[in-house]
């Protein structure tokens, strides 16, 4: 296999760009703990996936899709007397009630576009309504250099959160992350090109430089993944059948094998329901995506077990929310604030709802059809950056932004 080849199309995409204006912090880094990023990408319906069951004025805006008050046949899970969750994300209510999830159930940022790619580009790089090279983990890695299987998106192509100068990879599939010759003379092999990667480019060029980073990194990342083996998932967790439960039980599959592995973001799709929502019955098309999205949570945490989810923190997030009325459709269209959520073994975790609840009136909604935001979502990122990952001061990631934390830690 020749080196352009392997990099074109090989087993995982190593990707770096420049870093524009912004400069690269420095901080220590955080040894043990491992971030998991999640985005819903199409603007998960947040009144759906927290349902406020306590106000008649849901029922109002949605008289056809709404999720029924708990106690009923597909009813809502209940969470107290305002909130619950939605009927298919079962899986989820008891790490709720171990304390081991909190949700933010309106999360959003000034000015808030319904772009999907321009908001996903907000929320990824950190950095709204402007346009930069970098994401928010990338410009973290860039401040903490050190070895090991640092970071990578498992999916088809790297995350714009993951995309930046510091060299991460992109996983579609572990198992394929190989170069298809097995037993000793792939590690022979492996090694040789380590060694070609590794000697420092003749030609001082930017080409030059990127296929040396690039290939070196490649060629560290294969050779931790053949001391990993393919174990399979433990403590009975059963993943979805899915492209999104195999990542999620892959991504697992790395921080029981020890490799380093700091930073993991993957993606769902499935969520821009313009169309025959559904409300809460087990076959309706939200519910099947909840579902899933749920299952895969809730099985990563078992496959973990509850003393490698103390340093193990899922985030969850999504570009932007839903309107709050349900359109001529049975669906919703593009909107505001969204709910997200953390789930997280540790016992610092603050568990249930964070944010103040803004309220469905058509005074308290954003332009009186958007579920309004409290929580700026930079603020989240800057606590989870403090706490998770050992940064100090979050602005050096997320630069231009005072910071909130919503209290997510003890």
């Amino acid at each position: 296999m020749n080196r352009r080849n392997f990099l074109k199309t090989g087993t995982g995409a190593v990707i770096g760009t420049a870093a524009a204006s912004l400069g690269i912090p420095s901080f220590a880094q955080s040894s043990g703990k491992t971030l998991i990023v999640i985005f819903q990408r199409g603007g998960a319906d947040g009144l759906s996936m927290l349902v406020p069951w306590g106000d008649d004025l849901y029922y109002n805006l949605r008289p056809r899709i709404a999720i029924d008050q708990p106690g009923s046949s597909n009813g809502a899970i209940r969470i107290d007397d305002y909130f619950g969750l939605h009927p298919a994300m079962q899986s989820l209510q008891p790490l709720l009630a171990e304390g081991h999830l909190a949700y933010l159930p309106s999360v959003h940022y000034p000015d808030g576009n319904q772009s999907h790619f321009e908001s996903m580009q907000y929320i990824e790089q950190a950095i709204p309504h402007q346009t930069v090279s970098t994401g928010w983990l990338n410009r973290y890695i860039q401040g903490n250099p050190a070895g090991g299987f640092r970071a990578s998106t498992f999916d088809w192509e790297l995350d714009k959160s993951l995309r930046g100068v510091a060299d991460v990879v992109t996983i579609n599939d572990l198992d394929d992350f190989n170069l298809g010759i097995g037993g000793q003379r792939e590690i022979d092999v492996i090694n040789q090109l380590e060694s070609i990667y590794g000697n420092t480019p003749r030609v001082d060029s930017g080409m030059r430089r990127l296929t040396h980073g690039s290939g070196t990194t490649a060629m560290r990342y294969l050779g931790l993944v053949q001391s990993v083996g393919d174990a399979g998932p433990a403590n009975g967790a059963s993943y979805p059948d899915s492209r999104y439960g195999k990542r999620l039980a892959q991504i697992a599959r790395l921080i029981k094998a020890n490799v380093g592995l700091e930073i993991a973001t993957t993606n769902i799709g499935g969520w821009d329901t313009h169309d025959d929502q559904g409300s809460g019955e087990s076959d309706g098309d939200l519910s099947q995506t909840l579902r899933e999205f749920s299952d895969g949570i809730a099985a990563l945490y078992q496959d973990l077990g509850p003393e490698a989810m103390r340093d193990v923190i899922v985030l969850t997030m999504t570009e932007f929310g839903r309107t709050a009325e349900e359109n001529a459709s049975r669906g919703t269209d593009h909107g505001a604030a969204a709910c997200w959520m953390v789930v997280s073994g540790a016992d610092e975790l603050v568990a249930g709802q964070h944010g103040q609840w803004p309220g469905l009136s058509e005074d308290e909604l954003y332009r009186g059809r958007y579920l309004d935001w409290t929580i700026d979502y930079r603020d989240i990122m800057g606590e989870i950056l403090n706490r998770q990952l050992g940064v100090a001061d979050p602005g050096s990631v997320i630069p231009d932004h005072t910071f909130t934390p919503p209290g997510l830690f003890s």
